[in-house]
C-alpha cells in the first residue's frame, strides 16, 4: 500500500478483537496483497511448531480466543493432503466449511478444525477448536491433475477452546502500571521519549494503561506509518521468553478543536496503541474508563458475563456508578437512599421508559413489566385484585403442593438409580407447570417422569438472553432490520413462544365456552387469565389476543424464572453451608412432629431403601404443608429471604429519565438516560448489610426466633414503592413449599467439577444449571 490509510477504508464496526466477519475479510485482502495493516493486532506465528495451550502467549491480545496469520505451504510429502500436525497431536478437519461473503460477493471459506491429541489416527479429541479464514483467489487452486493441493501463502486461524470461560479482569494497581511503564522526561519538549511495557495476551491489560490514547486516534489516517513493515513488525512474535515491545518516537500537536496530530517524520511506529499523555490520563478517574464516542463500552462489553460483580467493585467505592455508552449514559445505584427516590419519592420520573421497552417489546410486549402510565395501572389493577383472592391462594396452595411432591417423587426415583439430576431444569419445569395451571388454567405437563422436550421453555431463555444483550449491543437495531446474527435467532424463538401462548389463549377459550355450555360457568375462574379474558369480553375493553399473550408471557417470566432461579441458589447455598443445613433440617422435623400432633394423626413409618414406604411418608408430609402452617417456618422463610439478598432474581432493574434531576447523593441524572437499582450489589455492600454483608447468614434475618424484614429499599429482590411485585406472598409460597418438602427428606451434593456460575440475563439464572447428586433422609 502506498501512502496513508484512511480511516474510511475500514470496515464498519471496526475493533480491537477480530471478531467481526467484515473485519476478517479486511485481513485476509491486506495480507493476500502484502499490504500492511494499521492496526497490528494479529501475529504471524507458523502455529504448527506449537501445540494449541501453547499459543496465547503467543498472540499480542485477547482472552477467549486467539488470531494468527500462518504460512500453509506444508504438505505431506506425497503432496495431496495439508500437514496439520504439530508437536503433540495434530488438527483434523470436521468437513464443516462455511462460505464467508463480503455484502453479495463470494470472498472465501471459513474451515473448522479440531485438535486431537497423539498420532493419527487415534489421537484423543480435545476441547480446542481452530477455524481457518481462507481468502478465495482462483490464482492458487489445486492442481487436480497431479493431485496436489495448494494452500494458501497466508491463513488467517483463530484458536480457542471450547467451553472456555472468560477470565477475571486482573486488579492492577498504580505501582503496577508505573513497573509497566518508565516515562523519561526529554528536553525537546516536542517529542514524547520512548515508553516500554510488557506483551501481553490481556486486552484488558491496555486498558488498564493510564496514558493510552483515544481509539478513534489509533484509527485516523494520521497515525499510519507508511514505511511500516507488517513482517518486521512481527518477526519475533514466536519466542519464548518475555518481551518488551518498544513505542516509536513521535511528536505531538494540539490543534485549535483540541484534537491531536502527529509529525510522522522519521518516525517508526511499532505498535498499534501509542502514548498520548496530554489526554485520557484517567489515574485518578474514579469508575470505568471511557473513551471518546464509545464511552465505557469497551470495559463493560469485556466484563458482560461477570457484569454483576464488576458493578459490585465499583459500587462499593462509589456508592453511584455513571457508565457513559454511545447512545445514552447508564447510572448504577446502590444506596437505599437513592433507591427510595427513584422508586417511591420521584417515582413518576423514572419509569420504565422508550429505550427499556424497545429492548424487552419483541418478548414482554405491552405487559405489565414493560409498560407506564394507564396501560400498567389498569393490568396491576386486575392483577391485585386477582393476588388477595383467597380462591387463587387457596388454588395455588394445592398446585404448588401438588407439583413439589411431584418433583420430590422424580428426585426420590433419581436417588434410587444412583442418577445425577439438572435441578435448575426441574425447577424450570416446576415452576412453569405451576403458572400455567395457577395462572392460566392449563395442564402442560413438562414435570412429566419423562420429563419431554420443552421447545417453549429453550425458546424463551433463547429470547430471555438476547433482549439482554441489548442493553450494550449498539448494533442490535442493524442486525434486526438485516435479520442476522443474534436477532434472527431471536426471530424463530419467538415464533415458538408465540405459537405456544396462542395456543394456550385458544385451549382456554374454548374451555371457558364449554363450562358455559355445561352451566359449570361458576367453577371456572380460578385462574388469572380467565379474569383477563373475561375483562375482554367487556364492550370498552381493548383486550385482544395479542394484548392476553402478553399478559401470558409476563406472568411466565415473573412465575417461572423468578422462582426456580431463587430455589436453585438457596439449594445451592443450603448444601454449601452445613450449618445451615442441619439448622433448617431440625426446624423441619420439628415442624413434622408438631403437625401430626396439630393433626391427630401417626407419622407412618419411613425405611428410606424401600421406595413406596419413602414416599408415603413425603406425601404425608406435604399435606401438612398449608399456607398457615408454612408461615411457622422462621428459619426457611429467613434462608429465602437470604438468599434473594445475595442472588436476587433480577439482579439489575433499569428506570428511563424524563427530566433531568439529582439524587439524594448529589449525582446529576439527564433526561433520556437511564438510572439501575442493582439489588445484587445492594446486598453485597458493607454500607448496606455491615461488614459480613457477603456471608451467607440467615441468622440476620431473626430476632428472639422470629423473622424481621428489613426495608424494601435496602432488600430490594421484590422492587418497592408502587411496582413493589403483587407476587411476593405467591412466590414465597411455593418457594417454601418446595423446599420444605426436598431439604426434610433429601440432602444434595454438587456433581465433581461442575461449575455454578450465573448467565447474564433478566433473571439470575445459572449459566451451566445445577447438576447435582441425590441422597435420601429418613
Amino acid at each position: 500500500m502506498q501512502g496513508k490509510t484512511s480511516y474510511n477504508q475500514l470496515p464498519p464496526g471496526f475493533r480491537f478483537h477480530p471478531t467481526d466477519e467484515e473485519l476478517i475479510v479486511y485481513y485476509l485482502r491486506n495480507q493476500a496483497t502484502s499490504r500492511p495493516c494499521p492496526a497490528s493486532i494479529i501475529p504471524e506465528v507458523d502455529i504448527y511448531k506449537f501445540d494449541p495451550w501453547q499459543l496465547p502467549e503467543k498472540a499480542e491480545f485477547g482472552e477467549n480466543e486467539w488470531y494468527f496469520f500462518t504460512p500453509r505451504d506444508r504438505k505431506y510429502p506425497n503432496g495431496v493432503r495439508p500437514n496439520r500436525a504439530t508437536v503433540s497431536g495434530y488438527w483434523k478437519a470436521t468437513g464443516t466449511d462455511k462460505a464467508i461473503h463480503s455484502g453479495s460477493k463470494y470472498v472465501g471459506v471459513k474451515k473448522a478444525l479440531v485438535f486431537y491429541k497423539g498420532r493419527p489416527p487415534k489421537g484423543a479429541k480435545t476441547d480446542w477448536i481452530m477455524h481457518e479464514y481462507r481468502l478465495n483467489d482462483p490464482r492458487k487452486q489445486a492442481n487436480k491433475q497431479n493431485g496436489s493441493m495448494r494452500l494458501d501463502d497466508w491463513v488467517l486461524c483463530r484458536i480457542y477452546k471450547k467451553r472456555h470461560t472468560l477470565r477475571q479482569l486482573e486488579e492492577k494497581t498504580e505501582n503496577t502500571v508505573d513497573a509497566h511503564m518508565n516515562v523519561t522526561p526529554t528536553s525537546d519538549a516536542s517529542e514524547l521519549q520512548m515508553m516500554k511495557f510488557e506483551r501481553t495476551c490481556s486486552v484488558s491489560h491496555l486498558l488498564e494503561l493510564e496514558y493510552l490514547g483515544s481509539i478513534s486516534e489509533l484509527l485516523s489516517g494520521e497515525t499510519y506509518n507508511s514505511n511500516l513493515d507488517f513482517q518486521n513488525l512481527m518477526s519475533n512474535a514466536g519466542t519464548d521468553q518475555v518481551e518488551k515491545i518498544q513505542l516509536g518516537q513521535k511528536s505531538l500537536q494540539h490543534t485549535d478543536r483540541g484534537k491531536i496530530q502527529g509529525n510522522q517524520q522519521g518516525s517508526t511506529l511499532n505498535q498499534p496503541l501509542f502514548v498520548n499523555p496530554t489526554i485520557w490520563n484517567q489515574r485518578h478517574k474514579q469508575g470505568p474508563k471511557t473513551w471518546p464516542i464509545v464511552g465505557a463500552a469497551i470495559e463493560q462489553f469485556m466484563n458482560y458475563n461477570r457484569m454483576h460483580d464488576w458493578l459490585v467493585k465499583y459500587l462499593s467505592e462509589l456508592k453511584t456508578v455513571v457508565v457513559p455508552m454511545p447512545f445514552t449514559t447508564y447510572t448504577y445505584i446502590a444506596d437505599p437512599a437513592n433507591v427510595e427516590h427513584v422508586l417511591k419519592n420521584n417515582f413518576a420520573n423514572y419509569p420504565k421508559g422508550e429505550t427499556y421497552h424497545s429492548y424487552m417489546e419483541v418478548l414482554l410486549g405491552d405487559g405489565i413489566f414493560n409498560v407506564d402510565g394507564e396501560l400498567w395501572r389498569k393490568q396491576r389493577k386486575t392483577a391485585s385484585f386477582e393476588f388477595a383472592s383467597r380462591n387463587l391462594r387457596e388454588f395455588s396452595t394445592v398446585v404448588f403442593r401438588e407439583y413439589s411432591f411431584k418433583l420430590s417423587s422424580i428426585l426420590s426415583q433419581a436417588s434410587f438409580h444412583n442418577q445425577e439430576v439438572e435441578m435448575q431444569d426441574l425447577l424450570m419445569r416446576m415452576t412453569l407447570d405451576s403458572i400455567c395451571k395457577v395462572g392460566f388454567g392449563v395442564e402442560i405437563g413438562t414435570l412429566a417422569p419423562s420429563l419431554p422436550d420443552n421447545r417453549f421453555a429453550r425458546a424463551f431463555d433463547t429470547a430471555n438472553i438476547i433482549v439482554t444483550l441489548r442493553f450494550i449491543d449498539p448494533l442490535w437495531k442493524m442486525k434486526k432490520f438485516l435479520n442476522v446474527g443474534s436477532e434472527a435467532l431471536l426471530d424463530k424463538s419467538i415464533k415458538i413462544i408465540d405459537d405456544f401462548t396462542y395456543s394456550m389463549i385458544r385451549k382456554r377459550k374454548a374451555e371457558i365456552e364449554e363450562e358455559r355450555s355445561t352451566g359449570k360457568n361458576n367453577k371456572m375462574k380460578h385462574d388469572i387469565l380467565s379474569r383477563f379474558i373475561e375483562l375482554g369480553e367487556n364492550p370498552g375493553s381493548n383486550l385482544t389476543d395479542r394484548s392476553l399473550r402478553d399478559v401470558v408471557l409476563n406472568f411466565v417470566i415473573a412465575g417461572r424464572d423468578t422462582t426456580a432461579t431463587t430455589l436453585s441458589w438457596a439449594i445451592y447455598m443450603v448444601m454449601t453451608h452445613s450449618h445451615v443445613a442441619e439448622k433448617l433440617y431440625s426446624e423441619l422435623k420439628n415442624f413434622e412432629e408438631d403437625r401430626a400432633k396439630e393433626e391427630n394423626v401417626k407419622l407412618l413409618q419411613i425405611n428410606t431403601e424401600d421406595p413406596e414406604s419413602f414416599s408415603q411418608r413425603a406425601l404425608q408430609y406435604a399435606g401438612f404443608l398449608t399456607y398457615d402452617s408454612l408461615g411457622r417456618l422462621y428459619y426457611l422463610h429467613a434462608v429465602i429471604t437470604e438468599t434473594l439478598r445475595l442472588y436476587p432474581a433480577v439482579p439489575q432493574d433499569p428506570k428511563g429519565i424524563l427530566e433531568d434531576d439529582v439524587l439524594p447523593d448529589g449525582t446529576k441524572v439527564k433526561a433520556g438516560g437511564m438510572v439501575t437499582y442493582v439489588p445484587y450489589s445492594m446486598g453485597r455492600m458493607e454500607y448496606n448489610w455491615g461488614p459480613d454483608a457477603a456471608s451467607f447468614k440467615p441468622e440476620r434475618w431473626l430476632k428472639d426466633g422470629f423473622f424481621q424484614n428489613a426495608s424494601p429499599f435496602k432488600f430490594t429482590a421484590f422492587q418497592a414503592g408502587p411496582r413493589i411485585c403483587l407476587g411476593k406472598d405467591s412466590a414465597y409460597l411455593q418457594m417454601k413449599m418446595a423446599l420444605a418438602l426436598l431439604c426434610r427428606f433429601f440432602s444434595f451434593s454438587l456433581v465433581p467439577n461442575h461449575s455454578v456460575e450465573y448467565r447474564m440475563m433478566t433473571t439470575l439464572s445459572m449459566a451451566h444449571g445445577l447438576k447435582l447428586r441425590i441422597a435420601r433422609k429418613s
